[in-house]
């Protein structure tokens, strides 16, 4: 009787007295290559390719330095480095530029026409005591002397913007709002996008999400909403050696003569079939082609009679 070794994910289930395979190996399950790990199957170990390696964004003030990809983080923040408010500035970190409360503020002491306006805190002045100081004109005043009141020329008039979704007609200089905004146009959501505005592009909302199908061994998985695709074929399930559902044979690869085994049969077989001394049928073509190039020659049988004595332990057409 034989003696099986069992399949694993690369050989067959094969005897090891006289080398008779049965079925096929049991192929990798694979898991994703992360930012510390290669791609590695979950049942053997085996990994191919390397790890994608970490991609760091640099250290901030606040925040250690992370990888984007994974969001594992390594080392400290580098802490602000900040700068004390004055009268014109918050305080403020030099490293970053964040600011933390607001500028002091000047202490003004009121100019008049005849002295500058100057702070009580720092000292710095504001003009020359030159006469009036004036006031810019705005949309509703005209040029104004702060001290004395005195006028010049008009009203600058408003600027004003167009309504939009959210905002009422504005003018631009000044704040001043007139009539009602003109309220959202949404569009429908879909799969990726939420409920958008046809105007403005502000979004409300999640997007619907796909619907998915789930794959088969013909289809991937399939959004039945958008037709989008996912993911990979579903294996075969079969039944008295076919799939159900599309009929792929169970057979083995470089199995000529259908009887279950790969001999030399098999590869004489092949050998007269590729110098047209017998007919080539569809089920050689399939499982015979153990090169995948499209067709049946030389090489394929010379394969075929190398994986018979054991020289070769795979082909390289996969099914």
């Amino acid at each position: 009787g034989h003696n099986w070794q069992e399949a694993d994910c690369e050989h067959a289930k094969i005897c090891t007295v006289c080398g008779k395979t049965e079925g096929s190996a049991l192929g990798h399950d694979w898991q994703n290559a992360t930012c510390e790990n290669p791609k590695t199957c979950a049942v053997c170990g085996k990994t191919d390719g390397s790890a994608l390696g970490h991609d760091w964004a640099g250290a901030s003030c606040e925040a250690p330095a992370t990888c984007h990809r994974c969001g594992v983080s390594t080392g400290t923040a580098v802490g602000h480095n900040w700068q004390e408010a004055d009268c014109e500035h918050a305080k403020i970190c030099t490293v970053c530029g964040k600011t933390e409360g607001s500028a002091l503020g000047h202490d003004w002491q009121n100019a008049t026409c005849e002295n500058p306006k100057t702070c009580a805190v720092c000292g710095k002045t504001d003009g020359n005591a030159l006469g009036h100081n004036w006031q810019n004109a705005t949309c509703e005043t005209p040029k104004t002397c702060s001290v004395c009141g005195k006028t010049e020329g008009s009203a600058l008039g408003h600027n004003w913007q167009n309504a939009t979704c959210e905002t009422p007609k504005t003018c631009v200089t000044c704040g001043t709002t007139e009539g009602q905004p003109l309220g959202h146009d949404w569009a429908e959501a879909d799969c990726l996008i939420p409920s958008t505005c046809r105007n403005c592009s502000e979004i409300q909302g999640e997007p619907l999400g796909h619907d998915w199908i789930p794959a088969t061994c013909q289809t991937r998985k399939t959004c039945s909403r958008c037709s989008a695709t996912e993911g990979t074929l579903a294996p075969h399930t079969f039944q008295g050696g076919y799939c159900t559902l599309c009929g792929t044979s169970k057979r083995a690869l470089g199995d000529a003569t259908g009887d279950g085994k790969v001999t030399y049969e098999d590869a004489l077989k092949i050998l007269r079939a590729s110098i047209a001394l017998e007919p080539i049928t569809d089920d050689m073509l399939q499982f015979c082609d153990v090169d995948d190039n499209g067709r049946l020659d030389y090489n394929d049988a010379l394969l075929i009679l190398r994986y018979s004595i054991n020289l070769i332990t795979e082909f390289p057409k996969k099914i």
